[in-house]
């Protein structure tokens, strides 16, 4: 069939018209809990929300609870890891009352940023009265103490039917985008390992992430696991509340909503098969259509398209048929016209449709799923149009806005450093940080600056320094170091979680004061 304009009107009419298509745009509209409180993708808030997920109770039917159901799937990781089985604590007997329900599991505790430090310190008493209980000297576990580290998820309880034990912990870290910090898991076992109770280490993460753990003590498991083996199989029962349905369908549908300004691939945390199969379905539908707005944004590109897959060059040596060169349309065509304005009304929808499809399906369209007018490095801060940095670092990003909002605005604040100061640690928020919890939350963002150390002030008489709670950038030469305005110098306290990050932004892209420039003129991309 030709394609002219009239066919693709045909084609925009029954996209626009599909049921299943209407569907899913109410489904992608529709915000998550996660999204209205601008916590999406926050590994602090995901680990809250799995601590909850394990500790669900179900009345007179243990064998699905959520921590038996984990359980299951650390044997299906095991049994087809075979360098971890060589741990002295797994085996097919421990395998077996685990898969049988013969294990079981009581006192179930579930905490979140538990200390190593007090799990270690607690090690060393133990120690003096039976020194068998861990592998690592008191040097070693004193070097854990002085880290500071904090488990994401820590799960503790006792068990029955286990001849050597009855204690069980499980430690998780949980990675989102990030990589874990330098020697992080293995200081994580250094800091726990007990050789009286069962122990599971897991490096939890999105399939996406591809980083794995170090240490060769934990699990890397992923997100897809905890929907397949534990949120799926909690929906279908008829065990739970109807609460308990809401907030584990709300999760679900949190996992599946892609980033949509990665460049990285797939992006999605993670996809029931059963979803990504009918999504697909629907894909197959509009199929020519939806390659034909794709090819849109990237026309004049040198594309070939071979046993359904497209990539960039001539793939006549690796294919095993003629490849085929894609023809684009007319640029000045009205056909084009129609449908690059369709495209770019409807980019984000169809970038998070492409996004739940089967991993085969996006693999052979995903370099037309490149879009150069969206295409951004990550954590780029725009001002009236210039870019003021690009590939910035979670802190340098935080710099460059405040940096840049206090030029738009040295008119009008005080040129005194006490009085600046007083200034915007009133206007901007002070408890975004959730690192700072727990007794650690700084008074203020802005502090005097000091040329002649490494610290930062934290409001009390005392000094800190080489404390991840008040960390300073040690170079006093670098000029990020500092706000320097009207020849004040101010520290900016450093923000280091996305999820810190993203709040702040949030909370500035708000703002409002008649006094002020507001961040009008800003665009901040993070990702």
């Amino acid at each position: 069939m030709s394609k002219d304009y009239k066919f693709y009107v045909d084609r925009i009419v029954e996209f626009n018209t599909d049921k299943d298509i209407i569907a899913l745009k109410d489904l992608y509209n529709r915000p998550s809990l996660f999204e209205i409180l601008s916590k999406q993708r926050s590994e602090t808030t995901y680990s809250a929300f799995l601590k909850w997920l394990l500790d669900i109770k179900l009345d007179n039917n243990e064998i699905i609870s959520p921590i038996y159901l984990l359980l299951n799937i650390l044997v299906k990781k095991l049994a087809n890891d075979k360098g971890i089985l060589k741990s002295k604590d797994y085996n097919d007997h421990l395998f077996n009352l685990i898969l049988t329900g013969k294990l079981k599991v009581s006192s179930l505790n579930i905490v979140t940023e538990q200390s190593v430090s007090e799990l270690a310190e607690e090690i060393i008493k133990e120690k003096k009265k039976n020194p068998q209980i861990s592998d690592f000297d008191e040097n070693s576990l004193k070097e854990s103490i002085e880290k500071k580290d904090r488990i994401d998820i820590f799960v503790s309880a006792e068990i029955e039917g286990y001849d050597k034990t009855n204690k069980l912990q499980i430690i998780i870290e949980n990675k989102i985008d990030s990589t874990e910090g330098e020697n992080q898991t293995q200081r994580y076992y250094t800091g726990c390992q007990r050789n009286d109770c069962l122990q599971f280490y897991l490096f939890l993460k999105p399939e996406f992430n591809v980083n794995e753990a170090r240490d060769k003590h934990f699990i890397n498991i992923s997100y897809l696991d905890i929907l397949d083996g534990i949120i799926i199989p909690l929906l279908k029962s008829n065990c739970i509340s109807s609460r308990d349905r809401f907030f584990l369908e709300d999760f679900k549908n949190e996992l599946m909503f892609p980033n949509l300004e990665s460049s990285n691939g797939r992006s999605c945390i993670a996809i029931s098969q059963e979803i990504s199969d009918e999504v697909t379905r629907i894909y197959k539908k509009h199929q020519d259509f939806i390659i034909d707005l794709l090819l849109v944004n990237l026309n004049g590109e040198d594309i070939w398209k071979s046993d359904g897959k497209y990539q960039y060059g001539n793939l006549s040596e690796n294919s095993k048929v003629t490849p085929e060169k894609v023809k684009f349309i007319n640029k000045d065509s009205k056909d084009y016209e129609l449908l690059n304005a369709f495209r770019v009304q409807n980019w984000n929808f169809i970038k998070a449709f492409l996004n739940t499809i089967t991993t085969q399906e996006f693999n052979n369209i995903k370099i037309l799923l490149d879009d150069p007018s969206n295409q951004r490095n990550s954590n780029t801060v725009f001002c009236k149009g210039q870019c003021l940095g690009q590939d910035l670092s979670n802190w340098e990003t935080v710099f460059e806005i405040m940096k840049a909002w206090i030029k738009l605005n040295e008119n009008v604040l005080p040129t005194n450093n006490v009085e600046l100061l007083d200034t915007l640690n009133k206007l901007f928020p002070r408890t975004i940080n959730p690192y700072y919890r727990n007794g650690k939350l700084l008074q203020n963002l802005f502090y005097d600056y000091q040329a002649d150390n490494n610290y930062i002030f934290d409001g009390t008489s005392d000094w800190h320094g080489k404390s991840a709670s008040f960390e300073f950038p040690k170079s006093v030469k670098n000029k990020k170091n500092y706000l320097d305005i009207l020849g004040n110098k101010i520290t900016l306290v450093k923000m280091w979680r996305k999820d810190a990050v993203k709040s702040f932004v949030d909370y500035i892209s708000n703002f409002s004061n008649p006094l002020y420039k507001d961040f009008d003129d800003f665009e901040i991309i993070l990702s």
